[in-house]
């Protein structure tokens, strides 16, 4: 029973979120910045959508009226067809007056009679007699009304004769296209999520891969497998970290074959002169015990091989040393046909 609890609560570990996990934090992050996306978006919409419109629209109602002061100047006669598509398209009252008579073009649909904007009108024909410059223009607001206007007026010359041109035109969108820029906006919310968990998850995917690969690999190598090869394909990072991995793993192959290559050479060192040391001590006790000369000489056999074996010990604390690069180099003279002799000897 205890054993199948244990199993139980390690797969409940397992399919615990880890929320340190890379591909955890590229989720939540891709997914919280797309939140905020959507939030910035929202938010320009609630706050930000009647001043940028009525923004756009005053430098597109300005544009318009120059390209109607440059179409009266230059062809009177066709001007009036010009003036209504533009006031029809646009959604403006546009209203010029002549020495001869003021002609009305009238886009809006707020308006129902001609003098409508009669005010207006007289108000910023005012303001353009007192200007120095050539034309003026007004942003109306009105208390009891849908929202701003923007009144212009300009004087036009054309033929020797000062004309005036007036255009008023709404600075407010309507509900109509104000319900469909909510709508697409839900859309464009919708999508910029669902694009946002898609590219996250792919993302993810890709950083994470070439690490496991790594971790699995480390794994083995830490099992005591020296051939495994550590794959970082994917990013410059993960493949400088798995050809020092890979480095790694062949120095601690070729340590671990010199280890075994002492081992068994110490190892037999070792018994040769233990071996002499057992042979000549039996040697002593059965046979030249009682004969000083031949004792002496046996126990300095026994002593030859204990400094034998000493520096056996002696060489293994050195060449541990020399891997550990904790010892430096010394160079002398040394006497090899004395080094034979005394092999021979033995």
């Amino acid at each position: 029973m205890a054993d199948h609890t244990g199993k139980r609560a390690r797969k409940s570990a397992e399919k615990r979120i880890d929320t340190s996990s890379i591909k955890t934090t590229t989720l939540l992050s891709f997914v919280v910045f797309a939140l905020f996306l959507v939030m910035v978006l929202w938010g320009l919409s609630n706050f930000y959508l009647n001043s940028f419109y009525e923004r756009t629209r005053s430098q597109e109602v300005i544009r318009t009226a120059e390209t109607l002061e440059a179409q009266f100047r230059q062809d009177r006669f066709n001007f009036g067809s010009l003036a209504v598509q533009t006031a029809g398209t646009n959604g403006i009252y546009i209203r010029i007056d002549t020495p001869e008579e003021s002609l009305i073009y009238d886009g809006t649909s707020e308006v129902e009679g001609s003098d409508a904007f009669e005010n207006d009108v007289s108000r910023i024909k005012t303001r353009l007699e007192a200007s120095e410059s050539g034309s003026v223009s007004e942003t109306r607001r009105d208390a009891s009304g849908p929202g701003s206007r923007l009144v212009y007026a300009s004087y036009v010359t054309a033929d020797g004769a000062d004309n005036i041109l007036y255009i008023i035109a709404p600075l407010y969108p309507d509900q109509v296209t104000v319900r469909i820029l909510r709508n697409m906006l839900i859309y464009i919310s919708f999508i910029v999520l669902i694009v946002s968990l898609l590219l996250a998850f792919a993302l993810s995917v890709r950083l994470t891969s070439p690490i496991e690969k790594l971790t699995r690999s480390a794994t083995e190598l830490s099992n005591g497998n020296h051939d495994v090869y550590f794959d970082g394909a994917g990013f410059t990072e993960t493949k400088e970290l798995a050809r020092a991995l890979n480095k790694a793993s062949y120095e601690m192959e070729k340590t671990d074959f010199y280890q075994r290559e002492i081992i068994a050479n110490v190892s037999h060192d070792l018994k040769t002169p233990l071996t002499m040391i057992r042979s000549y001590a039996e040697k002593i006790i059965d046979i030249t015990g009682d004969n000083p000369e031949k004792r002496n000489s046996d126990l300095n056999v026994i002593i030859s091989e204990t400094e034998h074996l000493n520096k056996l010990v002696t060489d293994m604390l050195s060449v541990s040393n020399l891997q550990s690069n904790n010892v430096e180099m010394h160079m002398e003279t040394f006497d090899l046909v004395e080094a034979a002799k005394e092999v021979y000897d033995s």
